[in-house]
């Protein structure tokens, strides 16, 4: 707990996603790869799961036979944002509808309630940071364009340059007034 590797990664832009049945899709930020997610299909709601709690007949999730190789959160706030709420009942799951499809939250699977502990379930949490962007942009960039190796290095802007200059010569003029008075 508490340690810092750096952990390989690479950003992938221009991605867009939409719902299984659906003709709306949305850009994604730039997402960060990672080589290990940890959810299972066996996280993934399924209808079966549902038919215990008949105030989510309404939900309807599509059967999909794949892995779980992207997680979108907060920073898409357009994937989150609720369309249609079912609430939860008698601590049982809630729903939300997304314009991705249906969410499910909640107790889902038969003896995993709030007073049985899941066996087949795990809990891991893992905070990825990233340390040090402005170096890591600079070395990709290096990588990348060898011929146009970047240091880094203070300049100041054309204006800044222009205002430097004519600040100087204001100066000068300034001085050579007040030594020819003395003279």
């Amino acid at each position: 707990m508490g340690q810092e590797k750096p952990v390989p990664s690479y950003v992938l832009s221009d991605l867009e996603v939409c719902g299984v049945a659906e003709n709306n899709y949305i850009s994604l930020p730039g997402m960060f790869t990672h080589t290990d997610i940890p959810v299972t299909k066996r996280n993934i709601p399924v209808q079966k799961d549902l038919e215990r709690w008949p105030y989510l007949s309404e939900v309807q999730l599509p059967h999909i036979e794949a892995d779980v190789d992207l997680l979108i959160g907060t920073n898409v706030p357009k994937g989150m944002e609720p369309w249609r709420i079912i609430h939860s009942k008698d601590d049982g799951p809630y729903g939300v509808k997304t314009i991705l499809g249906w969410v499910v939250n909640g107790p889902l699977k038969r003896g995993c309630d709030h007073s049985s502990i899941c066996t087949d379930q795990k809990v891991l949490v893992n905070r990825i940071s990233v340390i040090g962007v402005d170096s890591m942009l600079l070395q990709q960039y290096n990588h990348d364009f060898p011929e146009h190796a970047s240091e880094e290095k203070s300049e100041m802007s054309r204006e800044d340059v222009q205002f430097i200059n004519s600040v100087s010569e204001t100066v000068k003029k300034v001085m050579d007034i007040t030594v020819l008075d003395y003279l």
